[in-house]
């Protein structure tokens, strides 16, 4: 599994997760595009809104490089 692009659908990516040795959030494709996006004011304050069906899973967050 390689790191995502720098960008997905022209938004940068800054950090993304990683659960195990998957990604986290992992669907059984391995091409990195958008499944859900929305917009917040911090980095927090996304985190702290991850869907509900992810909130259980136990994160690995790495920042791009």
């Amino acid at each position: 599994m390689s790191n995502p692009p720098r960008q997905i659908d022209g938004a940068n990516v800054i950090e993304w997760a990683w659960s195990g040795d998957k990604p986290f959030g992992y669907i059984h494709y391995e091409h990195w595009e958008t499944e859900q996006d929305q917009k917040y004011s911090s980095i927090n304050e996304a985190k702290l809104n991850i869907p509900l069906q992810y909130q259980s899973v136990n994160a690995k967050w790495q920042s791009q490089k």
